[in-house]
């Protein structure tokens, strides 16, 4: 019982038998950073003390670093519908609990970032809003009827969540933002929690994705590459691979790429082109990482 197995995936650490309550004739064992690393998936068996298997949607560590949100959020749990009948199912008028949003003049993205980082937080409570000014006075207005203050709520929430430092581009055609600061405190988490609370609460319908952001998180239209028009317009990025698709000869193609070489060691893309054919390859694959590879986590959160 007191034999200690170490962890299979990293083997830095490890755990009696007994403390883990396994069996005798286990031989697997992986420790809670390596399953949440795994997303779960591994098919190991967790030490009781560590937490509960999560499911894909639940909040998990990014990292040692020290966040606000660190504690675990509860969700949902992952069903098979479809989106139409998920959305009926999570109906707010169905349960009978309420959850209180407080929002300080027209701070509705702070109030709404508030609601979802609650220890308590329940997607399926109703929602009930109300608006209060500097003075912290409720405002007497039109704002007072419940309905009216829970629209206007979430068009503000949908209006600031497009104008927040986790997207970029021209309005109405929005791409995800590499935001470190963003990542530390996993705000594209709570972003998309924020989109899906519009979503099952009747808010205004999400129509500010760019096709490419659209196409990057649900696949669709299926495989169809993103181009160097998807990129975001004005950007560092952006600039760096215009420069090179439109160099009209081998020469200059090398002498953009000699300047951009920091770019290029980035992206794993400093290599030699002996054609516009490699060209065309190289800005390809300069499109799929600025766009997909580098954004793999804000996308997943």
């Amino acid at each position: 019982w007191f034999e200690v197995l170490r962890c299979c995936l990293c083997g830095s650490r490890g755990t009696h038998r007994k403390c883990s309550s396994l069996k005798l004739d286990t031989t697997d064992w992986a420790c809670t950073d390596c399953i949440n690393a795994t997303d779960g998936k591994a098919s190991l068996v967790a030490s009781p003390q560590g937490s509960h298997k999560r499911s894909l949607l639940s909040k998990r560590h990014l990292s040692p670093m020290p966040s606000p949100l660190d504690y675990k959020r509860p969700c949902t749990r992952v069903r098979s519908e479809t989106p139409e009948k998920l959305l009926q199912s999570l109906l707010p008028h169905c349960y009978v609990a309420s959850t209180q949003v407080e929002v300080h003049g027209d701070q509705a993205l702070l109030a709404g970032l508030d609601l979802v980082r609650r220890a308590n937080f329940n997607p399926m409570h109703s929602l009930s809003v109300r608006f209060k000014d500097e003075q912290h006075t409720t405002i007497a207005s039109i704002l007072c009827d419940g309905d009216t203050a829970k629209t206007y709520f979430l068009k503000l929430l949908m209006q600031q969540i497009q104008n927040s430092v986790v997207f970029e581009g021209p309005s109405g055609s929005k791409n995800l933002a590499l935001d470190s600061q963003a990542l530390r405190e996993d705000l594209y988490f709570d972003i998309g929690s924020l989109l899906a609370l519009c979503l099952v609460y009747g808010g205004p319908p999400i129509g500010f994705f760019s096709h490419a952001l659209y196409q990057c998180l649900f696949n669709y239209p299926a495989n169809c590459p993103l181009t160097i028009n998807h990129m975001t317009p004005e950007t560092h990025f952006t600039r760096e691979v215009h420069r090179i698709a439109a160099a009209e000869s081998l020469d200059e193609v090398k002498e953009v790429m000699k300047g951009s070489w920091e770019y290029l060691e980035l992206a794993g893309c400093n290599r030699p082109v002996t054609s516009l054919e490699e060209r065309d390859a190289l800005v390809e694959d300069l499109v799929s990482f600025t766009m997909i590879t580098r954004m793999q986590l804000p996308l997943q959160r």
